[in-house]
């Protein structure tokens, strides 16, 4: 189905049946607030912008088509378990709206079997020109936001997210998007969910850069918190992202906010639990890691088994990083409070000119906290720190024997082959094995700190110790899954694909006759291939150049 400027995009998105693709004229704009019915069947629709696109991460100035809402309701929405819709290639734009662009599911829904399900949405330029205050929201199930860009969120004096889900169960596959909002990147969690018992669940973050423009610095009122809140999640795991721009603003300034939070006196099973943060890149913020065990203000499950793993931060700075009325964050690592049981923070790198304590516990006794294998510093000017710090009774052994004491039932704290540079030795004795060099000595450990290489030198005494930086940056790589063509694919991918294969060979250069006999292999396979799905093999089409051509999902 074609859908020109000036067409019915609602009456085709009606008429679509399972199988179906909607192509939109590139460059047109359909303005209105469109929704995406419930339809039976089991193959997707797809709503895409005709032609073909290069494939990943799409650019701010693709030849989209535009799907535009003229108010603050979305531009696409969902009704009731509308299911196996796919969006590729669209660009979902609003102006001064005060509400959602995408909206996939409600919070109001309370029969989780009514909530939509099997969406994706890939490829697409989800913008704000002026103000919205949500990207996508996600009160869904097994949906997929991949290679998008989300930019332009943002609303005075309200909290804004690019995206946000609270009432869906999951899965939800966030990879590959460049994410930019006012108040938090990625929320779950932050309202009570309308389905009893609901936690999001089977959640996975990867390769997404999770960021925010600099020009909200220098103006009041977009309500700055975080770059990533888990409230109410289970099974998460969060990879290879880099998160960057947060300041004191409408919070304190931490970047990533692990709390518990029923967000109401009915959702007593709220928990954050079973979550593995690994192989991210936090920097150009004012604190680290903020981590609530409990909801205190309601009734909720404890945390549980939340592991920290491989995380660089660097530019961890509370005077580089003032809000915009010069407020100062801690330049805390993380803070950490409502005793989470299980929690382990490991192998991470973590530097800053002006950084503040190292950690600081608060409230009850933490069960089975692990700190081990970091490199970590303390310095102590313009602003005494104070290390590994226990609220109200200080650095070091105090601080362990008030907040890590053995808890009957778990392991004992465990805090070793640690590097706690400028800190004191004999302040750290009830815990082995730690090191304690000056921050100049173990800055001067680190390859090229001026251009962020935090790598360790080679000959260093702290090898082993803090970021794995080899996985950190495999996990920031997309793996490659090359998908052989197979008989049922439409003829022009196979040939397609052969001349892809076709432009390599000829550009391997050095001896022609490995080249020939790899394109006369190429040239068979694809003629086999076309003599199974077509009488005829097309083999006049292998001259032409298609470029990349992308198959539709």
């Amino acid at each position: 189905m074609i859908v020109n400027a000036g067409g019915n995009l609602q009456a085709a998105i009606d008429a679509a049946r399972p199988g179906d693709t909607i192509d939109l004229e590139a460059g047109a704009t359909f303005s209105g607030n469109y929704v995406l019915p419930a339809t039976a069947g089991t193959a997707p629709i797809t709503l895409r912008t005709a032609g073909t696109l290069p494939p990943g991460l799409v650019a701010l100035d693709a030849p989209l088509a535009t799907v535009r809402t003229p108010n603050s309701t979305p531009a696409l929405r969902t009704y009731g378990n509308a299911a196996r819709w796919t969006c590729d290639g669209v660009r979902f734009a609003a102006g001064s709206s005060q509400g959602d662009i995408v909206a996939l599911g409600d919070g109001v829904t309370a029969d989780a079997a009514q909530l939509p399900r099997s969406l994706t949405i890939e490829r697409c330029l989800v913008q704000a020109d002026a103000t919205a205050k949500n990207g996508i929201v996600i009160n869904c199930a097994d949906t997929t936001i991949r290679h998008c860009r989300i930019t332009g969120i943002k609303l005075q004096g309200v909290e804004s997210h690019a995206i946000v889900g609270y009432n869906g169960p999951g899965p939800f596959l966030i990879e590959d998007n460049c994410l930019e909002a006012g108040s938090i990147g990625i929320l779950i969690g932050g309202a009570a969910p309308a389905v009893p018992g609901l936690i999001p669940s089977d959640i996975v973050v990867q390769r997404n850069t999770i960021t925010r423009p600099l020009a909200l610095r220098q103006q009041t009122g977009w309500a700055i918190k975080n770059l990533f809140e888990l409230k109410n999640a289970q099974r998460v795991t969060i990879r290879g992202n880099v998160f960057e721009h947060n300041w004191p603003d409408g919070q304190a300034g931490f970047a990533i906010v692990f709390t518990v939070r029923a967000n109401s006196a009915n959702a007593p099973w709220s928990t954050v639990r079973d979550v593995l943060f690994e192989c991210n890149t936090i920097r150009h913020v004012a604190m680290g890691f903020n981590i609530l065990g409990i909801d205190d203000a309601a009734p909720s499950q404890p945390m549980e088994r939340v592991t920290i793993r491989n995380t660089l931060v660097y530019d961890l700075d509370r005077v580089n990083w003032k809000g915009p009325t010069g407020q100062m964050g801690s330049g805390i690592f993380a803070g950490i409070s409502g005793a989470p049981r299980y929690l382990t923070i490991e192998r991470s790198t973590v530097v800053g000119a002006v950084t503040g304590n190292i950690c600081n516990f608060s409230g009850q006794p933490i069960p089975g906290l692990v700190i081990t294998r970091n490199l970590l510093q303390k310095v102590i000017t313009p602003y005494q720190t104070y290390g590994m710090n226990g609220d109200a009774v200080g650095e070091g052994n105090p601080a362990f024997a008030r907040y890590a004491p053995p808890v009957a039932g778990y392991p004992d704290f465990v805090c070793t082959d640690n590097v706690l540079a400028g800190c004191t030795p004999a302040t750290y004795s009830t815990q082995p094995n730690n090191h304690f060099p000056t921050v100049a000595t173990l800055t001067a450990n680190y390859v090229d700190p001026a251009a962020d290489n935090y790598r360790l030198v080679p000959a260093s005494p702290y090898t082993g110790l803090g970021v794995d930086h080899d996985a950190l940056e495999a996990a920031r790589v997309p793996p490659v899954t090359p998908v052989p063509p197979t008989p049922s694919t439409p003829a022009e991918i196979i040939i397609a694909v052969a001349e892809e294969q076709l432009a390599l060979c000829a550009a391997i250069g050095g001896d022609v006759s490995p080249q020939d006999a790899g394109r006369g292999a190429i040239i068979s396979y694809r003629d086999a291939l076309l003599a199974v799905i077509a009488p005829t093999p097309q083999t006049h089409h292998h001259h032409h150049h298609h470029g990349h051509v992308c198959p539709p999902s």
